[in-house]
This record gives structure tokens, sequence and C-alpha cells, in this order.
């Protein structure tokens, strides 16, 4: 699936974006924008369906994204700097790339269209979503990125699955996770911690 984006003017105008269907991967830096600055050459034609393109000028003013229901990847950088305030992702999903929605200022919630069979095994994506309040994790996920949640100072409390095995690098760094008393309790199979 492919389409063309005439000039900069019409890419910038975006605030609605619905990826279809058939679409199975969103490739690195697919919508990404960051600090007034696009990341990555300009493409006029570019694909989802599983096309690995490396970069494709941002889009700023996304609030609102449908992802279609056979999306298995969404790559690293692919949505970051968005405005999306709540996001759901399909049961198909199996990786959420590093950094995927970081920098998405505006959102508070993540769930899935269908928890019980969510399929998402790596988490990751959502460094400095300030406002972040609530994340849905699957029973399937067994890695959370590196980075995954940091500075996400809204995300008070996650519920981690047994399945989960590793958690990486920083994964919450500056986030103020934990019950009442200040415990954060990772599942008693996780085999591998970084520093978090």
């Amino acid at each position: 699936s492919s389409w063309e984006m005439e000039n900069d003017s019409e890419v910038m105008s975006l605030t609605s974006l619905v990826i279809p269907d058939k679409v199975t991967y969103v490739g690195k830096a697919a919508f990404a924008y960051f600090n007034g600055t696009f990341h990555g050459a300009m493409i006029r034609q570019y694909s989802l369906d599983h096309t690995k393109r490396e970069n494709y000028k941002g889009m700023t003013n996304i609030e609102s994204l449908t992802l279609g229901k056979s999306l298995q990847t969404i790559g690293d950088f692919a949505f970051s700097g968005s405005k999306i305030k709540k996001l759901k992702l399909p049961a198909s999903l199996k990786t959420i790339g590093t950094d995927a929605f970081s920098l998405s200022w505006y959102l508070t919630d993540v769930t899935f269209t269908d928890l019980e069979h969510a399929q998402l095994q790596e988490l990751g994506g959502f460094q400095q979503c300030f406002v972040l309040k609530h994340v849905d994790v699957p029973t399937t996920v067994t890695n959370i990125g590196e980075a995954a949640f940091s500075e996400c100072g809204k995300l008070k409390n996650i519920a981690l699955p047994p399945s989960l095995k590793s958690v990486g690098f920083q994964a919450f760094s500056s986030a103020v996770i934990g019950d009442v008393n200040g415990v954060f309790s990772l599942p008693e199979g996780t085999e591998t911690i970084d520093r978090y």
C-alpha cells in the first residue's frame, strides 16, 4: 500500500491518519517530527506494507491515529512527536520500536482493541510522554525495551505480565511507578534487568 504526498504543506496539514487494514509494517521514522526539524530525507512515494524505508519527513499535527487490524510492527521513531491523546493498538501488533511514540506530549492512554487476544511481545517507544497515565500491557509481552517509559512522570502504576523476561536499560527512568508505598515489583520470571 503506497501513496504520494504532493508537497510539504500537505504533509504538515494532516491531523488524522488511518493506516489501512492490509498494512503490516510501519517503518522507522515513518511519521516522525522532532524539535522543529524533520528526520530523514523527503521521500515522495513510500510504502507502509513490509517496506523498510529508513526515513520519511514527519508529521507534526497528527491528533487522531487509526491503526489497521493487520499491523504487526511499528518501527523506531515511527510516530514520534505526534499530538495523539489516546492510542488504541491492534491485537495483531507484535513489536513497538524504540521511540515509536516518544515526545508525544499529549498522549495519556494506550489500550488495545482486543487485549485478551493481543500478540505484543516487544514493548517500547513511549519516552518523554509526560502525561501518559495508563498503558495496557498484554500477557504476551516478554521484553520492555530500552528507555520504554523513561520520563513518563504521570505513569504511576503499570501491571507487568508474568511472561516478562527482560527489562531494558533505563526502561522506567524518571518515571514514578510503584504502589502506595513506592514499591515496584517485577514478575518472578524476569531474567534480565538492565539499569532501570
